[in-house]
């Protein structure tokens, strides 16, 4: 096996590993598998044990990969909706999530819908552009746009911020679903 392919394979197991995590199945022990595959090598510094939930080690410093805040907003107006907000003293680390456009939702004039994350007032870079008719679809479709930050997923600059959605045309029609996961810390 080469050492794209083997570097590929474990991130696809790294990946299944993670999901199963993050729905609280039992913990599964693909890694050892690998190793002992791989002859005892792994490729990857990623080791999972069994803990609370599950621990990632990313060389030597443990990070719960089981998502503890699930959270949940409809945004259809102009600007920012809050989708998280961290308490006070602590930071909140988006694991992943997800966006929900359905196929009724309208702007006032066809176009591009610039979708953005906040923290605080900050961009955090994770960014989502959207074409939306001027009217309803006759045919509506939905459009699901997953949203994975594995495996360390995207800290929060400051305790207390809250994680915002921040739409750059309002909707005339429709809500757009965000839906996101992490921890506090």
């Amino acid at each position: 096996m080469t050492e794209r392919a083997e570097i590929e394979r474990v991130r696809a197991l790294y990946h299944l590993a993670y999901y199963h995590c993050s729905f609280g199945q039992h913990y599964v022990n693909e890694f050892d598998a690998v190793k002992r595959e791989a002859g005892g090598k792994l490729l990857c510094p990623i080791h999972l044990k069994p803990l609370t939930g599950k621990t990632l080690l990313i060389g030597t410093r443990p990070r719960s990969i089981f998502p503890t805040v699930w959270r949940t907003v409809q945004a259809a107006a102009l600007g920012a909706t809050v989708v998280w907000q961290a308490p006070a003293g602590l930071r909140f680390r988006l694991m992943g999530g997800m966006l929900t456009v359905p196929g009724r939702c309208a702007m006032a004039a066809a176009g591009i819908e610039v979708i953005t994350f906040l923290d605080g007032a900050m961009p955090t870079g994770l960014a989502f552009d959207i074409a939306l008719p001027a009217a309803v679809a006759a045919i509506p479709l939905n459009l699901v746009l997953p949203l994975d930050l594995i495996p360390d997923g995207y800290l929060s600059v400051r305790p207390g911020n809250a994680l915002s959605v921040n739409l750059g045309t309002a909707l005339t029609a429709g809500a757009i679903r965000v839906c996101v996961w992490g921890s506090e810390e």
